[in-house]
C-alpha cells in the first residue's frame, strides 16, 4: 500500500496508463566507483564495449588492457577483493592498486546484466534473459559470494525467470539492508505485466521476500535507495517516475511495513532515465539525476522538510557545468566535496565537480501532491 502524507485511509493511484521505460538489459557502458581518496588507487573504472579506463584521484586515465576475450558488460567494487567486472561468459577481478593485475574467476553465470556489492565478498547479479524490444524477458537475480579461491558461489536464487527483473538496487532501511528489485509482472488486482518494486531483506544466506509492491504511487521508470529525510533511521526508497501528463519526477517513500509513505518529491522536469546517489554528510544523501536533452547537467537533489505530516521537497542543490549527455556517470564524494564522473560519447572519462553555483534551471512546484 502507498500512503500520501495526510491520508491515512485512501490510496491515489494516477497515471497507470502512462508508458513504460525501463532498460532492455546490458548497459552499453557503465561506470563502477572506489576508493575516492588513496594515491596509489583506482577510484573508477569505466566500462564501455572492448574498453576499460580507469580513473586515478588526480584526475588522470589510464587504459587498462583487459584480458583476452573480455568485452565488459557489467561490474561493482567488492571491499575484500577489488573491482569485479564480467563480461557475456566470463568474470575477472583486479585488485584496486594501479600496478595490479587481472584474476580469471569461476562459476560467473552467463550474461551479467547488473553486479552490486554487498561489502565484503557478497554481490548481487542481474544475469541471464533475452534483450528484446520491449525491454529484458527471463532474467534472473542472485545472491553470490566471491570465495579465497576465485570462484563466484551461488548463495541462493532470490528472483527467478518468470517475474521479469529488469534492475537491482541496494540499501539499508531502518531493519536492516535491503535489495529493491524491479520486476515485470501481473499483481492480484492488476493482470497487465507492468514495472513493480519488490524488497528483499538480505540477511545471511537468503533472500527474504519482504514487500512484493503492485506500484508506487505512479508508474516509474527506475529506483534506488537514498538517505534524503535526516528524522528517519534508514534509507528513503526514491524512484524516478511519470506524472498524469507523461512528466518526469522524483518521489522519496519511507516504509513502514507492509505499507509505502511519500514524504518528499521533486517538481516535474526533463529528467534522464538513471537515479544515483551519494553519501554527502552523516545520515544525508545526494539524488542524483540527468537534467536536459543532448545537453543538461547532473543535478543532484536534497529534501526540504515540509514539518509535521507534511509533504517535503526534493529541491535541486548541486550540479555539474552543462555538458553533452554522458554514455555513463557516476557520483562519487571525497575531502573537496561530491563529483561526476563522466564518459562521454565519445570515451573520454573525466571528473567535475558538483558546486550550487552552477545553476540549475528546475522548478519546484510546491503545490504538487501524491
Amino acid at each position: 500500500m502507498i500512503l500520501a502524507p495526510g491520508m491515512p485511509h485512501c490510496l491515489r493511484i494516477i497515471g497507470l496508463a502512462a508508458a513504460l521505460l525501463v532498460c532492455g538489459g546490458a548497459q552499453a557502458a557503465c561506470i563502477v566507483t572506489g576508493p575516492p581518496d588513496a594515491p596509489d588507487r583506482i577510484c573508477a573504472l569505466a566500462l564501455s564495449a572492448s574498453r576499460v579506463t580507469a580513473l586515478l584521484p588526480d584526475g588522470r586515465t589510464v587504459e587498462l588492457a583487459p584480458p583476452t576475450g573480455l568485452e565488459p558488460r557489467a561490474g561493482c567494487r567488492l571491499p575484500d577483493a577489488g573491482y569485479l567486472i564480467c563480461g557475456d561468459t566470463a568474470a575477472w577481478v583486479r585488485p584496486v592498486q594501479v600496478a595490479a593485475q587481472w584474476r580469471p574467476v569461476a562459476g560467473a553465470p552467463s550474461q551479467v546484466r547488473q553486479a552490486v556489492g554487498l561489502g565484503g565478498n557478497r554481490l548481487l547479479l542481474l544475469y541471464g534473459g533475452v534483450a528484446t524490444a520491449g525491454g529484458l524477458s527471463g532474467a534472473q537475480v542472485g545472491l553470490y559470494e566471491l570465495t579465497a579461491g576465485h570462484t563466484l558461489a551461488p548463495l541462493h536464487i532470490g528472483v527467478r525467470s518468470d517475474a521479469n527483473p529488469r534492475f537491482l538496487a541496494v540499501g539499508e532501511l531502518d531493519d536492516g539492508p535491503h535489495a529493491l528489485i524491479g520486476v515485470v509482472t501481473v499483481a492480484v488486482f492488476d493482470r497487465y505485466p507492468r514495472l513493480r518494486p519488490w524488497l528483499y531483506a538480505l540477511a545471511g544466506e537468503r533472500m527474504t521476500p519482504a514487500w512484493l509492491g503492485t506500484s508506487f504511487a505512479r508508474p516509474y521508470i527506475t529506483a534506488g535507495f537514498g538517505d534524503v529525510d535526516a528524522t528517519n533511521a534508514g534509507d528513503e526508497l526514491c524512484s524516478l517516475e511519470l506524472d498524469a501528463d507523461g512528466r518526469r519526477l522524483i518521489t522519496a517513500y519511507r516504509r513502514h511495513g507492509f505499507v509505502m509513505e511519500g514524504v518528499a518529491q521533486s517538481g516535474p522536469g526533463t529528467l534522464g532515465d538513471t537515479l544515483r546517489t551519494a553519501r554527502i554528510g552523516p545520515g544525508e544523501d545526494l539524488v542524483c539525476v540527468w537534467v536536459g536533452g543532448a545537453t543538461g547537467q547532473i543535478v543532484g537533489y536534497r529534501m526540504r522538510s515540509a514539518g509535521t505530516g507534511g509533504l517535503g521537497a526534493l529541491e535541486p542543490s548541486l550540479a555539474t557545468p552543462e555538458l553533452a549527455r554522458p554514455a555513463a556517470w557516476a557520483v562519487t564524494v571525497d575531502g573537496d566535496g561530491p563529483h561526476a564522473v563522466v564518459l562521454s560519447a565519445q570515451g573520454a572519462l573525466e571528473r567535475l565537480q558538483m558546486r550550487r553555483e552552477a545553476g540549475v534551471p528546475v522548478a519546484i512546484d510546491s503545490q504538487s501532491t501524491l
